[in-house]
């Protein structure tokens, strides 16, 4: 498991680092008044729903079952990952704004779930450091071919919004 716990990710037209160190989750917690797990609980349905058929989108919203996800729990997350990942609150804050607030936010979701459970869990790929043989675990498994992630296109007809990577759930 990884102890950095950074992922990279498509945000816009780039790939960005992810992190939510203490710091960060302190600050994802006083902005949502939630801990990761409430926070990670809240976006599993929607997530959920977002992995599948999309005809089951509507059935959540007419049954309820969506989930209980608040906006600053996708918008405040992906922010504090930008920051932990490297850029400065200045930066994380622009992109933020230029393109989280600017699309659906269910485009979000789930790159907000995926940033929370690198955080909680861990990343498999990442050795743990001063570990010999887990290193040269990582490099032989390295040459490996590993499934890519799935990638689901929330509106397939609008070419402006981000093709959403689904985390393995």
């Amino acid at each position: 498991m990884s102890r950095h716990a950074e992922i990279t990710r498509l945000l816009g037209a780039e790939e960005r680092r992810f992190r939510l160190g203490l710091g960060q989750l302190r600050a994802l917690q006083e902005k949502c008044d939630a801990g990761p797990g409430e926070i990670a609980a809240r976006l599993f349905p929607a997530a959920q729903v977002l992995s599948g058929d999309p005809a089951a989108l509507l059935s959540a919203f007419g049954t309820g079952s969506f989930g209980r996800w608040r906006i600053d729990d996708v918008r405040e997350t992906i922010y504090q990952g930008l920051i932990g990942g490297g850029e400065t609150p200045t930066m994380a804050g622009a992109l933020v704004a230029a393109i989280v607030d600017e699309a659906p936010v269910l485009t979000h979701v789930l790159l907000a779930l995926e940033i929370l459970l690198a955080a909680v869990m861990g990343v498999p790929d990442e050795p743990a450091p001063g570990n010999a043989d887990a290193e040269a675990g990582a490099d032989a498994q390295a040459g490996e071919t590993q499934p890519a992630p799935e990638t689901v296109n929330p509106d397939a007809d609008d070419g402006d919004l981000p093709d959403i990577t689904v985390p393995a759930l």
